[in-house]
Parts: C-alpha cells; structure tokens; sequence
C-alpha cells in the first residue's frame, strides 16, 4: 500500500504541473493572438519573410552591414559619404564631412560644389589636371581683393566667353587699364589703339596750324602787295639781249608793287 500510495501521488503532482503548464501555454497563445510579440516569444537563429510591415524601425540600433535596396521613398538621410559607384569614373560623390558634392569624368577632370573654396566661401569650380574655373562670393578681383560682398568668376588659364548672337554687358563694366583689352586680328591692345590714333591727331594738328599759320599770311584778293625794291632777276643790268625785232639792253626794274587776283 505504501509504494501505491507514492505512485498516486506522483502521477497527481505530474498532473498538477502539466495543468500549469498548459495554463503558460494558454496564456502564451492569448497574448500572442491579441497582437503582442515580443523576443521572449522567440528563440531562432533568422526569421525570413516577403513582407514586414512595422510603424518604426527606431527602436533596432546596429551596425547593419551591407544593404542591397529597392526604391526608397520619403526618407531623410543623414550620412558621411555617398557615392553612385564604389570605384572607377564617371561617378557622382556626396561627402558629409569634406562638406562637397562632386561629379567625375575621370580622376582629373570634375566639377564640384564646394563649402568653402580657396576663398573661405561657397564655391562652384570646374577642374581639369590642376586648373580650374571658380565662382562664387571671395573670388580675388581687381575692384576690390578678397572681399566676400563681390561675387566673381577666376579662371587659371584664358577665359572665353562667346555667344552666336552677340554678348550684352548690361551696366558698368571696369577695367584695371585699356592694356586688358586686345584686338585679337593684330595682338594690339586697346592703349596701343588710342596711342597710334593721338600720334595721328598730333601729326594733323601740326599740319593744320601750318597750314593757318599760311592761310593767316595771304595777301588779300585785289589788293596790291607791298612796294618791291628794285630787281633785276638775276641779269646783269647792260645786257645785250637778242629778240625776234632784234636786240635790246637789260636794265633793273625798278620799285613797283603787283594786284592780288
């Protein structure tokens, strides 16, 4: 009777514990059905699904790896380093900590938005091996060096600018000196220009003041000119002079005086 007993026993206390357990069990599966889950409920080493469907991601803090994405759409991305390739050209970059944005052809040869250029302000530079064309506020300026209040265009090799229907500067335009002003036909510039036109203008003017200074001296029409001296062109008075009548005596003339016609 005593080992029977213990036996009943047992089997009632293995009861007991298997109804409590199937109450855990109930509890589970009601607070699971209602919504709840939680890594309590979990135990596996990956959990695979086409579609996970969640308020906020927020509350997942690590470091994720790679990810190989679709379309992301309405997402505000703070990062340090963006690039549509991760080597060779062309490629854009975007770079949170160099603060730029840059679009390659190739190694050398980009055109990138910049912070802070050379200048210490936001730029916009086009470079090619080395050299480059920058605009923005700081650019260095005859009007006034470094200054930030101007905005400006430098480039470190010759700067063209051309349109096939003319090209318009609207306002004043300043120059250092007309030395910055070449003709390109003749490699002349516009100083050289103005000097070759004063030289022309004084030759003229001596010209002209020559020819007042003649004008000025003319004697005025029918009007007798001063009384001449006597002269006698040169031949010696006493002559013999042979004429178709025959011969005459040279003599001087002797004062006299002509009309102006």
């Amino acid at each position: 009777m005593g080992l029977e007993k213990i036996s009943i026993l047992e089997q009632v206390a293995s009861l007991e514990q298997l109804s409590e357990e199937l109450a855990k069990l109930q509890r589970t599966i009601r607070y699971l059905l209602n919504g709840n889950l939680d890594f309590q409920n979990i135990s596996v080493k990956g959990i695979k699904a086409e579609n996970i469907d969640v308020e906020q991601l927020s509350a997942i803090t690590a470091d994720i790896g790679e990810i190989t994405a679709g379309i992301m759409r309405g997402l505000e991305i703070y990062g340090s380093f963006f690039a549509t390739a991760e080597e060779g050209y062309p490629r854009i970059e975007i770079s949170g900590d160099n603060k730029y944005i840059k679009l390659f052809l190739d190694e050398n040869i980009y055109l990138e938005i910049v912070h802070a250029g050379e200048e210490g302000f936001p730029q916009i530079s086009y470079v090619r091996n080395g050299e480059r064309v920058s605009m923005g506020h700081g650019i260095a300026t005859a009007v006034n060096p470094g200054d930030p209040s101007y905005p400006g265009i430098f480039s470190s090799l010759p700067f063209v600018m051309f349109a096939f229907n003319g090209l318009h500067l609207a306002g004043l335009v300043n120059f250092t000196n007309w030395d910055f002003l070449v003709n390109s036909d003749n490699s002349k510039t516009l100083q050289q220009e103005l000097q070759d036109l004063q030289d022309r203008i004084s030759v003229l003017e001596t010209s002209v003041s020559t020819l007042t200074s003649a004008v000025n001296n003319k004697a005025d029409k029918e009007t007798n000119t001063s009384g001449a001296g006597s002269h006698n062109h040169g031949i010696a008075d006493g002559t013999t002079l042979l004429t178709p009548d025959g011969t005459v005596t040279w003599s001087s003339a002797g004062s006299h005086s002509h009309t102006q016609k």
